[in-house]
């Protein structure tokens, strides 16, 4: 008997799939992957307004660490020359982190710099001209900070934990996550 009585005999199993699929995609829930569901900015300290921020729905493993998206105001640096920059524009800027012990490594990835409307303005990517504007921060000890964020968030995910931030003090071993994939 198929769960789908309404299809001929001859069309349940073969050469309906362009029907059934997307009917089993969308019932079982799982039609997004979870980096789909839109981003969730969160500032690394919300007593600050110009804070830089984490999408920690972006969060994912990258070359043995993880990798997300940081946003935070644009400043006259980060600026190529002849771009016109709208106020209130933002520098996003995807960061490889290597959580560790007692620091993370970070390395840069791409960035963009995103008009208030959501148009970008100037992309880069590591290895592309113009990447040397955005250096590799290296090893960075933990702080409230972008990189700490985002291990905090890996760490979490990891045991199944909704995003503590900031951490209590002395809590650096919560910022190492225990698995290597989400």
């Amino acid at each position: 008997m198929s769960y789908f009585p309404f299809l001929r005999p001859d069309c349940r199993l073969k050469g309906c799939g362009w029907l059934l699929m997307p009917m089993l995609i969308a019932a079982s829930g799982c039609s997004r992957a979870s980096g789909d569901a839109g981003p969730d900015w969160r500032s690394i300290d919300a007593s600050m307004k110009s804070s830089p921020q984490v999408d920690i729905a972006s969060v994912a493993p990258h070359e043995n660490g993880w990798a997300a998206w940081t946003r935070s105001p644009v400043y006259a640096v980060d600026i190529p020359k002849g771009l016109a920059v709208p106020l209130d524009s933002k520098k996003w800027v995807r960061m490889h982190v290597d959580c560790r012990e007692s620091s993370a490594d970070v390395a840069f990835i791409e960035a963009r710099l995103v008009a208030p409307s959501g148009a970008i303005l100037h992309a880069v990517k590591k290895g592309e001209a113009g990447a040397d504007d955005y250096p590799s921060a290296g090893r960075i000890p933990y702080a409230i900070s972008p990189p700490a964020m985002i291990c905090a968030a890996a760490a979490a995910r990891c045991r199944g934990d909704a995003l503590t931030w900031p951490l209590e003090r002395g809590e650096q071993t919560a910022f190492v996550p225990s698995c290597r994939r989400l």
